[in-house]
């Protein structure tokens, strides 16, 4: 189980710390919550790893999914699961932004990027309902590739457009190291 703390608001900024990072004694992460500021009642609570405020997304993926991932190639069953209140930095973790995008964008790009060889290039099949399937004609394939081809020539001139005509994918630099996992 894993914490990031979001940076604070300016409002929280001048308020009493409800909460304070510690360290046990064989060096397991904890943060100890002040559950009632009148009191001064605490509870402490254990995770794997603690993510400070500045931490980066690329650190968070590196420590959080990288793992999963492997699981995942390897033939596990895995879930990343985010939870907490309004406002608590869940969808910034998972989304990101355009320049320094989130766990899904990551593991998305490393999954298709280790998928490369495997995938099919060519449309034979369509799907049919739920479970079914339909073999196309030629010229039914055709006409998928055509319709391929456009939506990827609009994606990349929007994508283009989006990043000042940089056509490289904005996860390139970012996590080169750990944009491809091995199928083997």
């Amino acid at each position: 189980v894993y914490l990031r703390v979001r940076p604070k608001s300016n409002q929280e900024l001048k308020e009493q710390d409800f909460f304070q990072v510690v360290e046990d004694n064989i060096g397991q992460p904890n943060i100890v919550l002040t559950t009632s500021i009148r009191d001064g009642s605490r509870e402490k609570f254990a995770f794997t790893n603690i993510f400070q405020p500045t931490a980066s997304q690329k650190d968070v993926f590196n420590k959080t999914v990288v793992p999963i991932l492997k699981d995942f190639f390897d033939g596990q069953n895995c879930l990343l699961f985010t939870y907490g209140i309004t406002n608590s930095g869940k969808t910034h973790t998972i989304m990101g932004t355009a320049v320094d995008p989130g766990v899904l964008p990551r593991a998305l790009d490393v999954i298709f990027n280790s998928i490369e060889k495997e995938r099919m290039c060519e449309v034979s099949m369509k799907p049919k309902h739920f479970s079914e399937v339909r073999t196309l004609s030629p010229s039914d394939q055709a006409k998928e590739q055509e319709a391929k081809e456009k939506l990827l020539a609009q994606a990349k001139q929007l994508r283009g457009h989006h990043h000042e005509g940089n056509s490289s994918s904005v996860l390139d630099d970012d996590i080169s190291n750990t944009s491809k996992v091995s199928l083997t």
